[in-house]
């Protein structure tokens, strides 16, 4: 729906959106470069940032 409203947006949804890269692995094809990349790209923004920002709030947080 929010690709719809702009051209640009919809060039930024492969790298974003987590689920659509793992369509190929879904079907047992092999992704392509690209498709690597975006696997890689939206993996990093949905798993490893907010894993490494609940780490840092852990090991900030005040014992009480």
């Amino acid at each position: 729906m929010v690709t719809a409203l702009s051209d640009a947006l919809g060039n930024i949804v492969p790298w974003v959106d987590f689920q659509g890269a793992q369509a190929d692995l879904y079907n047992w094809d092999i992704p392509d470069a690209a498709g690597w990349a975006h696997l890689v790209t939206s993996g990093i923004l949905w798993l490893v940032v907010p894993l490494v920002l609940g780490i840092w709030r852990l090991v900030r947080a005040e014992v009480k």
